[in-house]
């Protein structure tokens, strides 16, 4: 959203840059048209680089998969998952980088990734935050992908959970559940908590996984702050202006999150695995099913 604002204000700034050049062309001067040409084309390049930088962050919030499922194979001892080809994803290089801005307008195709289950190797990583008195320790479990068993040259690597899902105890357990189904074929560990959540549908339902104490407020907060501004006007005075404005910003930018979560959950597109590789690798357990099971034992 920051980029948006950017963006205009760059081309009004080109517009007025384009009015200076003309006046000074008038006038005779070739310093003032000389530095008002220089000003016109750093403002289309501010322009041209918040509207793409706009553009791709849209893209990659509302457009991005929904899931980007790995397919563990016991049977086959292969590992499959899905990569983005998305241009030029170094943003700190995008000045220099002549892919980055192009492919912004490309088709960011879906690459399918076949890994020897003997070729990859399991790496615990932990990482420890430090923001003012706040000490967060993030675990991170990837998988390594040698060039064939006991290298070691490394090809790829790939994380399987987000570290902000893992904990001290929950990494090892998951790292247990993988090694038992692809090496003893074992899913004695499963039960309905195995299962990820559905995402929302609805916007309450947004509005619930985004802010589940706080979205009744956001819009109590909005609603209040559009009624004062539109019966009175803004509140005079610092404190009541400032309390107004605070009121109003965060009843805004929660909304606006749960607004773009519920509409990211709506047009992102479905990942359907190959059938040849659903077929070979049999169905997917259901939940529906392991609660069928339970109940019968």
């Amino acid at each position: 959203m920051v980029f948006v604002p950017v963006a205009i204000l760059g081309l009004l700034f080109f517009d007025l840059s384009v009015g200076l050049t003309q006046d000074s062309i008038r006038e005779g001067s070739a310093l003032l048209a000389l530095a008002s040409l220089v000003l016109a084309a750093v403002s289309l390049l501010i322009f041209f680089c918040a509207l793409t930088g706009a553009i791709r962050a849209f893209r990659i919030d509302l457009f991005s998969p929904l899931q980007m499922p790995i397919l563990f194979n016991a049977k086959t001892r292969k590992v499959y998952r899905f990569i983005q080809d998305m241009p030029g994803t170094n943003f700190s290089t995008a000045l220099v980088n002549m892919k980055y801005w192009p492919g912004v307008f490309k088709r960011w195709p879906l690459i399918l990734v076949e890994y020897d289950w003997d070729c990859l190797e399991a790496e615990h990583a932990k990482e420890t935050r430090v923001s003012g008195n706040v000490v967060q320790t993030l675990h991170e479990l990837r998988f390594i992908a040698k060039e064939s068993p006991g290298s070691g040259g490394v090809v790829d690597g790939f994380t399987v959970a987000s570290p902000l899902m893992l904990g001290s105890e929950t990494w090892p357990e998951l790292w247990e559940f993988i090694r038992r189904y692809m090496e003893e074929q074992s899913l004695a560990a499963l039960d309905n908590e195995s299962f990820a959540p559905e995402p929302p549908k609805t916007l309450f339902q947004a509005a619930n996984a985004v802010a589940p104490a706080g979205w009744f407020w956001a819009v109590a907060g909005g609603i209040g702050t559009a009624w004062i501004a539109w019966r009175s006007g803004i509140p005079e005075g610092s404190l009541a202006s400032i309390t107004w404005f605070l009121f109003a910003v965060f009843s805004g930018l929660t909304l606006v999150i749960i607004m773009f979560n519920w509409l990211a959950h709506r047009l992102a597109p479905r990942v359907e695995l190959p059938a040849d590789l659903l077929a070979e690798a049999g169905s997917p357990i259901e939940r529906s099913e392991l609660t069928i099971k339970t109940a019968a034992k």
